[in-house]
């Protein structure tokens, strides 16, 4: 098992220049203490959009030394030419470093793509367009319904062959059997339950077998917030007050993010802190804790790849955050990293 960060990008009331500077000495502490690589989400986040990735990504990698650095998924919303262009410029330009993320995405402003099923549609397309133009031999045409091109010859090409570490951070059938299909990693939130990843596997086994590859959770990453102390009661303490506000806000606005940790009462307005941490939403409190949640969790979907630590939010302190992600990889990573991708 290998260990990342998933940058949510999600801290209110601060300018972008502010919250991206406690998102880069997030990313930097990740890479002095050896977690293997970030995602970054491009979305209308609440310190603003982050509709450029790559420029983030840039200069994250100038601070950084060997950790990866991907976009946790770009919406292809963008010319998918441009997008290619500037994906393969940035993995020259910091060192084989970069990944790739993409999804249709679900937003209000995100929405203004269109519906559902022409957002699918049109992602999958521009995929399409990005992957050839990153590996064509020639110059290629291409006739698609939401883009064409003739004689296309994007350069310079990824320094990564046949192109950079892909991952899709959609579980809609029609992404995941693409994501199966061409070898994709899959990219989790925080809130995904286990049935949901279950689920999901098997519409990328089924995909994946069908083009003649191999079946494996190798490339599934599962995002959880982890919080590493002295105990739970301490985690409590440190946390309360920010992640108070932040439920209250995500009750009113991002309420699906609970489905699958309902209060007994099925009320939302029920869900508290207290409840979120009782019931295991949070991964919080002392070594032990922490790595039995993240080792029931291993069980429960039967095996990942990757875990992800959510970061990008004003949760604690800086100090206490960084901290937490040094206390993890110290004395709960080691205990978790020799298990396989298939739990079996």
């Amino acid at each position: 098992m290998q260990f990342g960060l998933y940058h949510i990008g999600e801290r209110p009331n601060r300018t972008p220049v502010e919250a991206w500077d406690d998102d880069l000495h997030e990313i930097v502490t990740a890479d002095e203490i050896g977690l293997h690589e970030v995602w970054i989400r491009e979305h209308a986040s609440l310190n603003g959009p982050m509709p450029f990735p790559e420029m983030f990504i840039a200069k994250a990698a100038a601070l950084t030394r060997q950790i990866r650095i991907g976009s946790g998924r770009h919406l292809l919303l963008h010319d998918p030419l441009q997008v290619a262009g500037e994906g393969a410029t940035c993995d020259q330009l910091i060192g084989g470093r970069y990944m790739f993320g993409y999804g249709p995405g679900g937003g209000n402003i995100e929405r203004l793509a269109g519906d559902q099923g022409s957002r699918i549609a049109k992602t999958l397309e521009y995929l399409d367009v990005i992957i050839r133009s990153w590996t064509a031999p020639d110059p290629f045409d291409y006739e698609g319904h939401f883009w064409s091109g003739k004689k296309i010859n994007v350069l310079p090409r990824p320094l990564q062959q046949p192109y950079p570490t892909t991952a899709c951070a959609s579980a809609l059938p029609e992404a995941v059997e693409v994501a199966g299909r061409e070898g994709h990693g899959v990219l989790f939130a925080d809130y995904e339950g286990p049935q949901f990843v279950r689920d999901t596997y098997a519409i990328y086994a089924s995909a994946a077998e069908a083009a003649g590859r191999e079946s494996s959770r190798r490339g599934f990453r599962i995002c959880r917030f982890v919080y590493v102390t002295d105990s739970v009661e301490q985690a409590r303490k440190e946390l309360r007050d920010s992640l108070h506000h932040e439920i209250e806000r995500e009750k009113r606005t991002l309420h699906h993010h609970f489905s699958e940790c309902m209060p007994p009462s099925g009320k939302i307005e029920d869900i508290s802190f207290d409840f979120l941490v009782d019931a295991g939403y949070y991964f919080v409190g002392d070594a032990d804790t922490v790595y039995q949640r993240v080792k029931a969790l291993y069980d429960e979907v039967g095996g990942f790849g990757v875990f992800l630590l959510r970061a990008g939010a004003d949760r604690a302190t800086r100090d206490e955050r960084a901290q937490s992600m040094r206390l993890f990889m110290e004395h709960v990573a080691p205990r978790l990293r020799e298990l396989p991708s298939d739990a079996g």
